[in-house]
């Protein structure tokens, strides 16, 4: 009976020594399995100077002109760069299966994948674009005659819109309609404190209004396009929300990953404008390296030592029948709840691979096209916009639990 005491207490004290190193590893490989998938100095190096950008472009902006003002002038410069700095145009593509080259290049580093879409819901949409317009040209005619951008997500496309006679000349092109409510529009940063008293975007994906700028065009075509828009009236006092959304690629500066890219304004009844800016970056190759790769797997060999550990511990105090005593001890359910994390943590890690595999495969088909994406591959891109954002939302839910 002594013997059975001093063995109890021999295996207690070596239970003890043994937990400590495989908590110190338990820990250690944990943190550093973090900090390689996260690639953090890189990351915050883009999105801080996305930030600033937006920031310097719509932080001072306090009416729908102005609004438009920015977005035709810093914003096209900055997200569709198409000249080096001696105004040379930069080049599509080097040959050698090479279409992309240098064009489009955002901040050096990074490209833009299909378009970007500018969406906007309304509190109204009853005669919304039904007013006839006079077209200036032949590009803007074929976006008025199909009504582009005016008609509610998945109606049919009109070829009979009122447009006038555009071949007499762009007199009437710079013609703006909407009320005098519009210039009194003010814009400020968007605050937590307004969520609930600002209306979000609508739920209701048929009352959206969309249109899409292509990376691929002239400048000079993309400019005309935002022209028509806001000279159409695209944005009016009924207007309760718009979004700029698109994804840049950066597989030049650390880990290949694609930055999910949301410029925000949310527009309130008492005449305000308030910008907000989301950005979430989704890894393509989940493990940057063999270190990471290595550092994951011997994070999943000291998971399954601990837990094999904590059973074997368990499946003792079961057969001494004092299983509800082991269970109910502090420091035994705070090791059964690392243990839990712990499967939770690996289980993230594959589901993170699961969602690169994912959006790698959502942007081939647009990648297959290169800059010679346009107006007739929409359907390619809604479907491409669909399938990512679904992912991202994913992603960021897992990173905010």
């Amino acid at each position: 009976h002594v013997m059975h005491r001093i063995l109890e207490r021999r295996l207690h004290t070596n239970t003890l020594l043994l937990n400590l190193p495989l908590s110190l590893m338990y820990f250690l490989f944990y943190v550093m399995g973090y900090y390689l998938h996260e690639d953090i100095s890189n990351v915050f190096f883009l999105e801080s100077t996305i930030r600033m950008r937006t920031d310097a472009m719509f932080l001072e902006v306090q009416t729908i002109d102005q609004l438009w003002d920015q977005l035709q002038g810093p914003f096209l410069d900055t997200f569709f760069v198409q000249e080096d700095h001696t105004g040379q145009p930069l080049s599509k593509g080097y040959g050698n299966g090479d279409r992309w080259g240098q064009w489009g290049r955002v901040e050096t580093f990074n490209q833009m994948q299909g378009a970007m879409l500018f969406t906007q819901s309304r509190r109204s949409t009853d005669a919304f674009g039904i007013a006839p317009y006079s077209c200036g040209s032949s590009a803007t005619c074929d976006l008025c005659r199909g009504n582009a951008g005016f008609q509610r997500r998945g109606a049919l496309i009109e070829h009979a819109h009122p447009c006038g006679n555009w071949s007499a000349g762009p007199a009437n092109a710079s013609r703006r309609l909407g009320g005098a409510e519009d210039s009194l529009r003010r814009l400020d940063l968007y605050r937590e404190e307004l969520d609930g008293t600002i209306r979000e975007q609508t739920k209701i994906k048929e009352d959206r209004f969309e249109f899409y700028l292509f990376p691929g065009a002239d400048k000079s075509e993309l400019l005309e396009k935002l022209t028509y828009f806001r000279n159409r009236g695209w944005l009016d006092h009924l207007t309760d929300y718009m979004e700029v959304k698109f994804y840049l690629l950066n597989c030049e500066l650390g880990r290949c990953r694609l930055e999910s890219t949301r410029v925000i304004f949310r527009f309130s009844q008492g005449g305000g404008i308030y910008y907000e800016r989301k950005l979430i970056p989704v890894f393509l190759e989940w493990f940057a390296n063999i270190k990471s790769l290595g550092v994951d797997v011997a994070f999943g060999c000291v998971w399954t030592v601990t837990s094999f550990f904590r059973l074997l511990l368990a499946w003792r105090a079961f057969l001494r029948s004092e299983l509800f005593s082991h269970m109910m001890d502090p420091l035994n359910m705070f090791e059964f709840f690392v243990v839990v994390v712990g499967l939770g943590v690996i289980g993230v890690i594959f589901f993170f691979n699961y969602i690169a595999t994912r959006v790698t495969e959502s942007l081939s088909p647009v990648r297959d096209l290169g800059w010679a994406l346009s107006d007739a591959h929409v359907a390619l891109v809604d479907e491409m916009f669909l399938k990512v954002d679904v992912q991202v939302e994913y992603l960021d839910m897992i990173r905010v639990v």
